[in-house]
């Protein structure tokens, strides 16, 4: 898992598949989604690399990618996204999001 900010963000996430997941401290649902996605990528070794971003110290990708609430987590291969899922409260989407992106036939 790497942390990302508005300076770090859009230049890592130009090569290669991660799944990018908006948190804050404050929200109750964030810390199950980001263990079960740590566990995810631990399993998936070297097929996705999961990065988290936090939502109030990072206005430019939150309004970049128009994020308005947490939990979200974002699928993005080569820069561009593929899905978007705010307002999470089942890990079982972590896995969904997982699945489509590295799944992908391409």
């Amino acid at each position: 898992m790497i942390e990302v900010n508005d300076l770090s963000g859009p230049d890592t996430l130009k090569k290669g598949k991660y799944i990018l997941m908006f948190y804050t401290d404050w929200c109750p649902r964030c810390p199950p989604i980001i263990s079960a996605l740590s566990s995810i990528e631990e399993k998936r070794r070297g097929q996705f690399i999961f990065a988290k971003i936090d939502f109030d110290k990072n206005p430019q990708a939150r309004d970049f990618f128009d994020i308005s609430g947490v939990p979200a987590i974002l699928s993005i291969r080569d820069g561009l996204v593929l899905t978007v899922c705010t307002g999470i409260g089942d890990v079982s989407v972590c896995e969904e999001a997982v699945s489509m992106l590295c799944d992908e036939r391409s």
